[in-house]
């Protein structure tokens, strides 16, 4: 039996699209310690090896600190034997002058680097079956051959940075180093470790292939667990457990405040969402997103208003991060309004006529301009009956 621990998407040195400094470099630091997660579990676990497929470092200028950390975690593994496989991927891409290939790495690393299948392998310490682990990696930023074709067939692990096309993928990941999930099963590999979406899980119903996801979420929308897989092959068959190795989580709350008409209130209801949450708000990057009519429309279309209850929240909750996403809506009736005949009328009924734009070739075109549509209806409502109250 061997067992490993199989990760990706690390994105080591990664710079963060922030303006908030402080913010930035806490991000930065969570994702050094997912990584030094991931080792410590490979210690504690007692596992054989850390199998990395592709994307550990961001980009190619890897900072001495960055590069110190990485071979700190490789010497922690390989004092207790534990060897490493590392795939390149198209943000860490190895061609022949880069930083990344000629790092020092300890003797317990095995690199996968070059644009053509190589191969070395892993024993199992109590029956000293051998085990073949087969990758390569990205040689250039936007490799579009399918290296996976040169792969040698057989009961072996592979270890590839790779799109493929499948249930996970949401479309615009990239053609990077492509491959097919009949490629793949044409090897007859035991277990197949891919890098490159951010998701976790097996592609499709194959559940030799697998997906680790990014190891700690990078925005926003990569919420929930975020980890790797623990792999155990055993008598030619592989277990695969969901490890959670990620420091920071991100997540999503929408928090309907139709009728709030005061931001004290409004500040209240947060406190009570915030206290039923569940998860240590200290490790939690949070989006709060603001939904329905309400008579806070103007408030909350102010940018200081929303800065002061972010400041306010994480102040009295000790958040890692908040953000308020403002897409709620003015109280009054616009469909009301829309019907009378007034100047207030026209505008809103003139505003319905920019979906009949030409030239609108896709359904999200339409989408787009009708939340643009909707939220200008909003906005001219409000400039109209600035300071008039239905009630």
């Amino acid at each position: 039996m061997i067992r490993f621990l199989h990760i990706g998407d690390v994105h080591i040195n990664k710079s963060f699209a922030t303006k908030d400094e402080v913010l930035r470099h806490k991000l930065q630091r969570a994702v050094i310690k997912s990584f030094q997660n991931a080792i410590h579990y490979c210690i504690t676990q007692k596992l054989d090896a850390l199998m990395i497929a592709g994307d550990l470092f961001d980009g190619q200028h890897i900072s001495l600190k960055d590069g110190e950390i990485v071979r700190d975690g490789f010497e922690q593994l390989k004092k207790q034997g534990i060897k490493v496989f590392y795939a390149s991927g198209n943000h860490d891409y190895t061609h022949y002058d880069s930083k990344i290939r000629h790092m020092k790495y300890p003797d317990n690393v095995m690199t996968f680097f070059d644009d053509h299948a190589e191969s070395d392998e892993i024993k199992d310490s109590v029956t000293n079956e051998v085990y073949k682990v087969v990758g390569c990696g990205h040689m250039i930023q936007h490799e579009t051959r399918n290296l996976i074709e040169t792969f040698p067939p057989g009961k072996h692990i592979g270890l590839c940075h790779s799109m493929v096309q499948s249930s996970l993928t949401i479309g615009d990941e990239g053609d990077y180093l492509p491959s097919t999930i009949e490629t793949i099963l044409s090897k007859g590999y035991l277990y197949f470790g891919l890098g490159h979406i951010h998701q976790n899980g097996p592609i499709d119903k194959y559940e030799s292939i697998y997906y680790s996801g990014s190891l700690q979420g990078l925005h926003s929308n990569e919420t929930g667990l975020k980890g790797g897989n623990l792999v155990t092959i055993n008598n030619g068959t592989a277990d695969v457990q969901f490890v959670p190795l990620a420091q920071v989580l991100f997540d999503k709350l929408v928090v309907d405040i139709t009728g709030f008409d005061q931001m004290e209130k409004l500040l209240e209801q947060l406190h009570i969402v915030l206290n039923a949450y569940e998860g240590d708000l200290e490790n939690i990057s949070l989006e709060l997103i603001l939904e329905g009519r309400t008579k806070l429309f103007r408030k909350l279309s102010d940018q200081h208003e929303i800065s002061d209850l972010k400041a306010l929240l994480l102040d009295y909750h000790h958040l890692f991060d908040i953000k308020i996403r403002n897409c709620v809506k003015t109280h009054f009736d616009i469909d009301e309004y829309e019907k009378q005949n007034s100047v207030l009328g026209e505008v809103l009924r003139r505003i319905d006529s920019i979906t009949q734009l030409p030239n609108l070739d896709y359904l999200s075109d339409y989408e787009m301009l009708s939340n643009i549509k909707e939220g200008l209806k909003d906005q001219i409502m409000d400039y109209f009956l600035e300071g008039y109250d239905e009630d």
